[in-house]
């Protein structure tokens, strides 16, 4: 029997809520995709991600660093990174900073997956700047709760509850797995209180199914409370909260296995060895940001943002035609700036 319909025949009702089902399948240290069968990202690995295929982000990203001044934070500067993947993005901003700039700065990696971390001590060579952690906490600590934090395509992976039906009515998605099935199926349940308290804008949108990302906004206010000074530049895939479910009424949830997008049911199978995810509702998190204390300086589209930062773009190379595509990574893609002043 796999653990996982274990769990759920041991549950009271018998049904897990969908965002556990993300949960476990990401995130479980014996069965989860990231911390067990993820073994690279880019063109070779399980996934791609904009910064594996063109160095104009990171070089984007760190003219925003220089320019808002985050690079004088008290004595030391700490950046820290969300989810490092093969360490390109560490590896190309330190490169962009120069030679100067990295006497003084600190770069910490938060990385669940063992199979990452070690490509990306590999990537970053010895003498670099760089420590690892395996929480936002321990690497916040380790800045002195001082830092320009850095979350690249990082909020999708988060768990997300599922809703379905009507606004004002809407019920919440459960898995149950009977004795006898290959694969959970979906039942519907009331919503619970945590997920209608995030006040989402999606719940009152005339759409037939919606996601919360209740769990980032837990996570987001852990972070609040531990940083005094700095910023969370967020790049993800997503957008407002209209035409995001303009784009997608029935929600947004897919799987992706061997680079081959997987939908329906068939996300319920190869529980741990498929990525799961969904559209980020940058709505939210402006919104669960400012409730927080923090400002919203800007959220732009990728293309915006790189045009603004990057001085030197060459339109005629491939990788950085895709990434800035208004009909396609270009639009898809925002950039967040939130920042917080002690």
């Amino acid at each position: 029997m796999h653990p996982l319909q274990r769990e759920i025949l041991g549950t009271p009702g018998g049904a897990i809520p969908f965002e556990r089902f993300m949960a476990f399948a990401l995130a479980d240290p014996q069965h989860g995709y990231y911390a067990r069968r993820v073994q690279s990202v880019g063109r070779d690995g399980d996934f791609s991600t904009s910064v594996t295929l063109s160095g104009v982000l990171a070089t984007a990203i760190g003219r925003w660093a220089r320019n808002a001044g985050f690079l004088r934070l008290g004595r030391r500067a700490h950046v820290i990174e969300l989810g490092g993947g093969t360490g390109e993005l560490a590896h190309a901003l330190l490169a962009a900073l120069g030679w100067w700039h990295c006497l003084t700065i600190r770069y910490h990696i938060v990385e669940l997956s063992p199979a990452l971390r070690r490509q990306q001590q590999k990537r970053l060579r010895p003498g670099s700047p760089v420590t690892w952690h395996e929480t936002i906490e321990s690497a916040l600590a380790a800045a002195g709760g001082r830092a320009v934090i850095l979350s690249n395509e990082f909020v999708d992976a988060f768990p997300c509850a599922a809703l379905q039906g009507p606004a004002g009515a809407r019920s919440e998605v459960y898995l149950e797995w009977p004795a006898g099935l290959e694969a959970p199926r979906e039942v519907l349940r009331r919503p619970r209180l945590e997920v209608l308290e995030t006040r989402s804008s999606a719940l009152a949108l005339p759409r037939p199914r919606v996601e919360v990302h209740a769990s980032y906004q837990g996570w987001l206010a852990t972070v609040a409370t531990r940083l005094s000074a700095g910023a969370l530049l967020t790049i993800d895939y997503g957008g407002e909260a209209e035409e995001l479910y303009h784009r997608q009424p029935m929600g947004s949830v897919r799987g992706f296995f061997r680079h081959t997008r997987v939908t329906g049911a068939e996300i319920y199978e190869r529980i741990g060895h498929q990525d799961l995810t969904a559209d980020v509702n940058f709505t939210d998190l402006k919104r669960w940001g400012e409730e927080l204390g923090w400002r919203t300086e800007s959220c732009v589209t990728q293309r915006e943002f790189v045009e603004r930062f990057h001085h030197r773009l060459d339109h005629g190379d491939p990788a950085t035609a895709f990434l800035l595509d208004p009909e396609g990574a270009g639009s898809a893609f925002r950039v967040l700036d939130q920042r917080i002043s002690s």
